[in-house]
């Protein structure tokens, strides 16, 4: 059996830096729609870099890498909608409605569940 512990911590630590909150998305909107898209990708970026440094164990490789894809598969859909023009007054609202977005929500949620069923 092979002692995932340091990966868990390393998990539950960049979690709790990275993960985006709504303290943390507010002041990217509140720079624009558009400014506050393209920031938030770069911190969905940085997530996924940051995930991506960690050595996940074998039961979890296959959810931890489907969580890196989501999340820079949102990091992208959120500069598209940028691109576009967004400036809506809720791109938050338009951000999380993406398909992408919701396949990110339940990956992550499927490595947390992987993690906790041991």
């Amino acid at each position: 059996m092979v002692d995932d512990a340091p990966y868990q911590e390393q998990l539950r630590t960049l979690e709790g830096e990275l993960r985006a909150t709504p303290r943390r998305v507010f002041p990217y909107l509140l720079k624009g729609s558009r400014a506050g898209l393209v920031d938030a990708a770069s911190a969905a970026d940085r997530h996924a870099e940051a995930l991506d440094g960690l050595e996940p164990p074998s039961d979890a490789v296959s959810a931890h890498n489907e969580y890196i894809d989501a999340l820079r598969l949102v990091a992208q859909d959120a500069r598209d909608l940028a691109a576009r023009g967004a400036n809506g007054r809720r791109p938050l609202d338009d951000l999380r409605a993406l398909p992408s977005f919701k396949r990110m929500v339940a990956a992550r949620e499927a490595l947390l569940s992987v993690r906790s069923d041991d």
